[in-house]
C-alpha cells in the first residue's frame, strides 16, 4: 500500500513543483513543454497500471478484442458502447498500440482537455491537478469512459454563451463517449440572468438541505419520468437495478462532501466578484445543479452517475476556490487562509482513505506494461 501512496500522491507534489517552476518561466513555449512532459509522466504511470480500476479488466477486454477481431462500422453503430469511445480503441488498435498505451493515451486526453479548459491558465493549473488526483481520480482509473466524457464537459463550460456551435461540439463528443452527457446540453444557457438565484447563498443552503431531507420523494418523481426520455437499450435495462447502491464504508466521505460544498456555497459570491469571469460564475452554477441532483439519487449505482459530469466540475470549482482562499487578503484574509488550508486537508484526507480502502479499485496499485 505504501507503493500506492508513493505513486499516487508523488504525481500531486510532481504536479505542483511543476506549477510552481513553470510560473518562473517567461517563455510560452518552455511552459507548454514542461507541462508536456509532466503529462507524459502521469500518462506513463497511470497508462502503466495493471488490474488497478474496477472496470480496469473490462476496458482492457474491449481494446484487446478490436485488436485481435477489428470492428465494422456497423458494430460500432449498434455497439452497447458508446461510438466515439469505441473509434478512439479502433484508432489506437489500427496504430498497434499495446493495451498500456491505450490506457496511456486516455489518460493523456483528459490532461490535455482538462489543460485547455483553463485557457492554459499557468498561475492555478497545479491546484486543478491538485484536485484532479485528490477527488477525480478513482473515477479516470475506474469509469473511464465517464471520467473521459467528463473532460470533454469541463472544455465546453468555457463556451456557454459565448460559441453554441463548440459548445455543441464538445457535449456531442461527451455525449458520444458516454450516454449519460445528454443531461449536459440545456446547459448552455446556465448563464441566463434569470438563474441568478442559484448565486444567492442564503436560497442555496436552504435548497441543498432540503435536496438531502426530501431526496427520496424527489428521487421517486425523477425515476418515474426517465423512461420517457431514455431509448438506448442498455440504459433502460439499467432502469431494473436503481436500487442498487455503491459500497459505502463509515459514511465519513459523504459528510465531508456535504461539508466542502456548503463552503463552496457560502464563499461563491465573494469568489466570483474576486475573478470577474462569466466562465468562473458558470462552472460554480453547473456544479451546484451537479450536486442537488447528486443529493437527490444518492448511492444508487446508476442514477448517480446522471450528473456525473456536472459534479467532476469540482476539479475545476475547488482549484479557483481554494486560490481565492489563499490569495485574497483584502477582506478577513487570515479567515479565508485558514478555510482554505481546511478545504484542503479535508480533501487529502479523502484521497488517503479513498486509497485505503481501495474506492474504484485504484489500489493497490501495481504498474506493468502490457
Amino acid at each position: 500500500m505504501l507503493f500506492t501512496y508513493f505513486v499516487y500522491w508523488g504525481l500531486i507534489i510532481l504536479s505542483v513543483i511543476t506549477g510552481l517552476f513553470v510560473k518562473h518561466i517567461a517563455n510560452e513555449k518552455r511552459k507548454i513543454i514542461a507541462y508536456l512532459l509532466l503529462f507524459l509522466v502521469i500518462g506513463l504511470l497511470l497508462g502503466g497500471r495493471y488490474e488497478v480500476g474496477s472496470d480496469w479488466e473490462n476496458y482492457k477486454g474491449y481494446y484487446e478484442a478490436i485488436c485481435n477481431y477489428g470492428i465494422s462500422w456497423n458494430e460500432i453503430v449498434t455497439s452497447r458502447l458508446e461510438p466515439l469511445y469505441l473509434i478512439i480503441n479502433t484508432i489506437c488498435a489500427s496504430l498497434k498500440m499495446s493495451t498500456s498505451l491505450f490506457f496511456m493515451t486516455i489518460v493523456l486526453l483528459m490532461m490535455f482537455l482538462t489543460f485547455y479548459s483553463t485557457d492554459k491558465d499557468y498561475k492555478r493549473f497545479h491546484y486543478v491537478l491538485f484536485f484532479f488526483f485528490t477527488t477525480f481520480l478513482a473515477s479516470a482509473l475506474n469509469i473511464q469512459r465517464q471520467a473521459l466524457a467528463a473532460c470533454f464537459f469541463f472544455l465546453s463550460v468555457k463556451y456557454i454563451g459565448k460559441n453554441v456551435f463548440k459548445y455543441i461540439i464538445c457535449c456531442c463528443c461527451a455525449f458520444f463517449i458516454h450516454y449519460s452527457s445528454a443531461i449536459l446540453f440545456p446547459f448552455y444557457f446556465i448563464g441566463n440572468k434569470r438563474l441568478g438565484v442559484l448565486e444567492n447563498r442564503g436560497i442555496m443552503i436552504v435548497v441543498y438541505i432540503v435536496s438531502i431531507l426530501f431526496a427520496s420523494f424527489f428521487g421517486d418523481y425523477i425515476t418515474n419520468l426517465l423512461p420517457m426520455f431514455i431509448s438506448n437499450e442498455k440504459y433502460l435495462g439499467n432502469l431494473e437495478n436503481l436500487d442498487i447502491d455503491m459500497e459505502v464504508s463509515t459514511g465519513l466521505g459523504i459528510m465531508a462532501n456535504h461539508l466542502l460544498n456548503i463552503i463552496v456555497i457560502s464563499f461563491s459570491v465573494p469568489m466570483i466578484r474576486y475573478y470577474k469571469c462569466e466562465w468562473v460564475r458558470n462552472i460554480y452554477r453547473c456544479f451546484i445543479v451537479g450536486v442537488l441532483f447528486s443529493n437527490i439519487f444518492g448511492i444508487s449505482m446508476f442514477l448517480s452517475r446522471v450528473p456525473f459530469a456536472l459534479c467532476s466540475l469540482k476539479v475545476l470549482l475547488f482549484a479557483y476556490l481554494t486560490y481565492f482562499l489563499l490569495h485574497d487578503s483584502n477582506r478577513n484574509g487570515l479567515y479565508k487562509v485558514v478555510v482554505g488550508i481546511v478545504f484542503i486537508f479535508i480533501c487529502i484526507s479523502m484521497s488517503y482513505f479513498g486509497i485505503q480502502h481501495g474506492d474504484g479499485g485504484i489500489s493497490p496499485y501495481t504498474f506493468r506494461w502490457i
